[in-house]
């Protein structure tokens, strides 16, 4: 935002936020701009492009007591009984959490959710439940939470630009 604004002083700029679904329908009724949103499908609708920008893998958060914690290798389909604590499904990354449990073979069951990090982190944090977290939202990671790799061809999620279709698209957003 600091460089843009630098470099473009006499743009006003904001900042919201919103759904998937909402940035897609303001996208295509003009009413913004551009979206960083996560997970969108390639052509979410008429007039609405979305840009890949990087992939931002998501790591198994547990309490530090829980066995899994300490364990040399970690077994997403071993975990199927687990309680899970997650973002809603409509909200950016909803769908991380059942994509990963649905390669592992099972649905998981989800007793909490937050579209905060932060409390996500507090909940595993006093051993309420496993939850999948994303790299960008462990600063700082809680104290009692461990973080644990599900390897390099683990969950992730894919974060994106989303725009109006270049005929369309403001100066400011070109």
């Amino acid at each position: 935002i600091d460089t843009f604004r630098g470099r473009h002083p006499g743009v006003r700029l904001g900042v919201r936020q919103a759904s998937p679904h909402e940035s897609v329908a303001a996208l295509a009724a003009g009413r913004l701009d551009l979206a960083l949103t996560v997970d969108l499908e390639p052509r979410p609708a008429e007039g609405v492009e979305v840009v890949p920008l990087f992939d931002d893998p998501v790591r198994l958060a547990v309490h530090r007591d829980h066995p899994v914690a300490a364990a040399a290798v970690i077994d997403l389909p071993g975990l199927a009984q687990e309680t899970w604590i997650d973002v809603p499904r409509a909200t950016s990354g909803g769908k991380v959490l059942a994509r990963a449990c649905a390669v592992a073979g099972f649905e998981p069951w989800i007793a909490y959710e937050s579209d905060d990090y932060t409390v996500i982190q507090e909940l595993v944090g006093v051993g309420l439940g496993l939850a999948l977290l994303p790299d960008l939202a462990l600063c700082p990671p809680h104290p009692d939470v461990v973080l644990r790799s599900l390897g390099p061809d683990g969950p992730r999620r894919h974060v994106q630009a989303a725009t109006r279709a270049a005929a369309f698209r403001s100066p400011a957003a070109s």
